[in-house]
């Protein structure tokens, strides 16, 4: 059975209002399934961010980078904003890819003017 994590690492702990965020992009397979991973989204509440160049597959037991985006901070946020982490992924299991969708919550956090 398919176990695995999701990593994904920002390039500073907070941004300020206009900034460029930079994020990359990690799976981690645990289990001993081959994991495809895809469609991610950053979903804020000010907008959301389909990250579609970054996907891929990994075998047991690998760690994957899958890529780094960037994202436009704008110039009406303040505080603390949390998002939603959404992406398709995939367990192959008996010669048959199986989805699974997750959502993950997390904050983040942005300079306060």
């Amino acid at each position: 059975m398919g176990n695995w994590e999701i990593i994904w690492s920002w390039d500073k702990p907070s941004y300020l209002q206009g900034e460029t965020a930079s994020v990359t992009f990690y799976i981690e397979s645990r289990g001993n399934t081959y994991i495809y991973i895809s469609n991610i989204k950053l979903i804020f509440g000010f907008g959301t961010y389909n990250i579609t160049t970054i996907s891929g597959m990994v075998g047991p037991g690998q760690t994957l980078c899958l890529g780094k985006c960037s994202l436009s901070i704008p110039n009406i946020i303040v505080g603390i904003q949390t998002y939603r982490l959404r992406y398709h992924i995939y367990e192959y299991v008996n010669n048959e890819l199986i989805l699974k969708l997750l959502s993950l919550f997390h904050c983040f956090l942005y300079g306060v003017s």
